[in-house]
């Protein structure tokens, strides 16, 4: 993450808005600090869970439990495009799993309340 900010810091430079890539960027953008903060306490907070369901050094049935691990964590602290994105994710690499499925769909039935990506995640299904 610190590369990505010094990157940030870079480019403001080549845009002219700094003379020096050592300007303390806290200091002259304080929502830019907020966001980075922000960002690695996102990092912080899944690492350990990404870690793990790309892990190969663990059964595809752990690796599943990995992924409702993540999605029980996401669904009690992210919002509900990350939610779906991992369900995404999961049903990538479970594309067979009937408990993945049903959980996906109840998912987006209960809180995303929108007809269509539930009616293409059923189509999806119907394919597989």
């Amino acid at each position: 993450m610190n590369s990505t900010l010094i990157a940030y810091k870079t480019w403001e430079v080549e845009q002219g808005n700094f003379h020096d890539v050592s300007i303390d960027l806290i200091d002259s953008y304080p929502h830019v600090a907020s966001a980075y903060q922000k960002a690695i306490e996102m990092y912080n907070a899944r690492i350990h869970l990404e870690e793990q369901i790309s892990s190969q050094h663990i059964s595809d049935s752990e690796r599943l439990q990995q992924y409702m691990n993540y999605l029980k964590f996401e669904q009690s602290a992210g919002t509900p495009a990350r939610i779906q994105v991992l369900y995404e994710r999961a049903i990538t690499d479970f594309p067979l799993s009937p408990d993945l499925w049903l959980d996906y769909t109840r998912y987006l039935d209960k809180t995303l309340k929108v007809l269509i990506p539930l009616s293409a995640v059923i189509v999806v299904t119907s394919q597989h």
